[in-house]
């Protein structure tokens, strides 16, 4: 599961310029916008151990003539995508069916386990909790990724206008690098 920021008018900019190298502050800006969204989407992962905030990865890429440039967040652990979109009648993908939740006995049993390290031995059994689980619908979705992209939006639209109105200063004064 992973997100990208497309950045438009690129394409257009790149090719306007393209005899000006521009890759190497393009990729300071890429890569500053990559850590940003990192590390929002890392504040905004629910945290039991901390193997989900651990597994958010970042990466950037951008072609100095190809116009392409790309920032993504993801998260490959087997239940992240549940953890963002939410499970059940709960989820909020709209590729993925509205059907009653339903865990197996692994899922139950990782209840179990889950509920022993947050309550200790008198917590409620993992079959309690999945019982409530079914009766609210599902899991709700936490949107840990696409929240940080939604938090940072105007952040990093106002650090492209900054990158694109410098360049076009830098170029004006015969100054670009």
């Amino acid at each position: 599961m992973s997100f990208a920021v497309e950045l438009e008018g690129y394409q257009r900019f790149a090719d306007s310029i393209r005899n000006v190298p521009i890759a190497r502050r393009l990729d300071t800006f890429l890569a500053g916008v990559a850590i940003s969204l990192q590390n929002e989407a890392k504040m905004r992962a629910p945290v039991d151990r901390g193997t989900l905030r651990a597994s958010i990865e970042r990466s950037s890429h951008s072609t100095e003539t190809g116009g392409y440039a790309e920032v993504g967040i993801a998260n490959r652990l087997n239940y992240a995508a549940t953890m963002e979109y939410g499970a059940g009648m709960l989820n909020d993908n709209p590729a993925w069916p509205r059907v009653p939740f339903v865990l197996g006995p692994a899922g139950v049993a990782a209840l179990d386990a889950w509920s022993k390290r947050k309550f200790g031995a008198d917590g409620p059994s993992g079959y309690a909790i999945y019982v409530g689980m079914q009766r609210r619908g599902g899991i709700a979705p936490r949107r840990y990724l696409r929240g940080a992209l939604e938090a940072r939006a105007s952040d990093i639209v106002s650090g492209w206008q900054t990158l694109i109105g410098g360049l076009i200063r830098s170029v004006a004064n015969g100054s670009i690098e």
